[in-house]
């Protein structure tokens, strides 16, 4: 019989809903997402997550392009990338036995910013400082 619970938390059946809004860990990657970067990361529902990463990609479409910085287009990947983490870190642990912390997906979810940051978006140095996301462009 296939598990349906969550790979990562082990305490509901896995949604999308579930892992990407309602986990336990992933609420506490959320919080942290807050904490660095002053964004709204609650969300009640896949649509409000998605809508919050389509407002932050939406911004840079009203502004005059020139002065469209590097830290505005950092911004932008934030919460598209910290799914992606979510998404990876799940995968990590169904198919290489890792065990599930929401320090680990934290940690993908900045590396992920700091890379995606660096090729996408030209940012020269992305970094956590204390509980602050600083980016240098």
């Amino acid at each position: 019989m296939i598990d349906t619970r969550c790979a990562l938390c082990c305490e509901e059946d896995e949604s999308g809903v579930h892992l990407f809004v309602n986990c336990s860990l992933v609420r506490r990657v959320w919080y942290w997402l807050h904490l660095a970067t002053g964004l709204s990361c609650q969300f009640a529902s896949l649509d409000e997550l998605w809508a919050a990463g389509k407002a932050l990609r939406n911004a840079g479409d009203r502004s005059v392009r020139a002065k469209f910085t590097q830290i505005a287009k950092v911004t932008q990947i934030y919460v598209p990338v910290t799914v992606w983490a979510i998404w990876c870190s799940r995968n990590n642990v169904i198919f290489r036995g890792e065990t599930p912390y929401a320090e680990n997906i934290w940690e993908l979810s900045l590396r992920f910013i700091q890379d995606w940051g660096r090729f996408c978006a030209g940012a020269t140095s992305i970094s956590l400082q204390g509980s602050h996301l600083s980016i240098q462009e």
